[in-house]
């Protein structure tokens, strides 16, 4: 029987950096990201975030947007972090010293998470990581899928949908408050 020795939090916060790779662990395995995503990648994800900042000018109060893929410690023994293209936290589900420098990877579970797939993810993958967040109770999922200009809307206890151009992201129950986005609007 062979065992492998599975991985913390702290052996990944331990990872050299400078090798241009992102890395994820999922149930205490390392799983290699690609490299940075070129422009497009970016412009999507970026447009995704736009009315979660629209939102926040209206309701100062009510979470932070992250965009840099912060890591989540979303469970423990074994541990799992990941870190979305980008997400939001409301206010209530941020943990106290979330904003302290060197605080680590934010040990709270997004209220939504967004990602973009890239031409080198497969959908296999792509629906694994999915599954994951699902698994850690995410209530609100965006998965962009450029290629077919499509948003997969996914969430703890919702119904998975496939958006097309003529369809509209919206917060739902989820985030309430949050302004409509056109999907045709996410891929120009």
């Amino acid at each position: 029987m062979v065992t492998t020795k599975l991985m913390t939090a702290a052996d990944l916060a331990a990872l050299p950096e400078g090798d241009g790779f992102r890395y994820e662990l999922i149930e205490g395995v390392l799983h290699k990201e690609m490299a940075p995503a070129g422009g497009p990648h970016g412009s999507v994800a970026a447009r995704m975030t736009h009315p979660l900042h629209l939102m926040m000018a209206a309701h100062p109060a009510i979470g932070e947007i992250f965009i840099a893929e912060e890591g989540f410690f979303l469970r423990h023994d074994p541990d799992t972090v990941v870190a979305p293209d980008a997400s939001f936290v409301l206010a209530e589900a941020l943990p106290p010293g979330w904003n302290v420098v060197g605080s680590g990877y934010l040990p709270c579970v997004p209220t939504l998470v967004i990602e973009v797939v890239s031409p080198s993810n497969s959908l296999p993958e792509v629906m694994a990581k999915v599954d994951v967040y699902l698994k850690a109770g995410v209530p609100l999922i965006w998965v962009a899928f450029p290629a077919t200009r499509t948003v997969l809307v996914d969430g703890a206890g919702r119904e998975r949908l496939t958006l097309t151009a003529a369809d509209a992201l919206d917060g739902g129950d989820v985030l309430p408050h949050l302004p409509p986005l056109r999907v045709a609007d996410l891929f120009r």
